[in-house]
């Protein structure tokens, strides 16, 4: 794939779409291997979600990871997946993820999910809980889907659309 492509591929993802690691390309310690853990346990190529936010022309994640929830730029070095999920983003999204920010990983919610039950109403929270909670908050139901691969199966459902893979861009 051309550079111009591979710069165009992360032009199109918009605020409110869904983001998908199947591995850490970040190399953040603790969370990379605590990804691939996820991954091995749940024998999926999925490991984390997050939600895409456009600030002034630049991509971040909003997600739920060791050890809280964060706002993270989106580098041309990393490579995740994208799911467009078209949500009308406005005042009420940003409001939803900005309370989030700061609050704590629940690893036990994330092992709860793995088991197949449900996560606890708290306020500790895991990625795939967080995006499934988001994207009932702005009117798109994923059911109980608090795994990264429910996640994708579901909002690839749910929406009708596609999961593309976004690769890195050389320097």
């Amino acid at each position: 794939m051309q550079h111009h492509d591979l710069i165009k591929q992360r032009t199109e993802i918009n605020s409110g779409d869904l983001l998908v690691w199947s591995k850490d390309t970040r190399g953040r310690g603790k969370s990379s291997f605590f990804l691939n853990l996820v991954r091995l346990m749940t024998r999926s190529e999925y490991a984390h979600t997050a939600i895409a936010w456009r600030i002034d022309g630049r991509l971040f994640a909003i997600d739920a990871t060791i050890p809280y929830v964060r706002l993270m730029p989106i580098t041309n070095k990393d490579e995740f997946y994208h799911i467009p999920m078209n949500v009308a983003w406005d005042k009420n999204c940003e409001k939803f993820l900005l309370d989030k920010i700061g609050l704590s990983y629940s690893f036990l919610d994330g092992l709860r999910a793995f088991l197949g039950k449900t996560v606890e109403e708290n306020d500790d929270w895991q990625c795939a809980e967080l995006c499934t909670y988001f994207y009932r908050e702005v009117g798109i139901e994923l059911g109980e889907a608090y795994t990264p691969s429910k996640v994708v199966k579901s909002a690839m459902s749910v929406r009708g659309t596609y999961l593309r893979k976004i690769n890195t861009i050389p320097s």
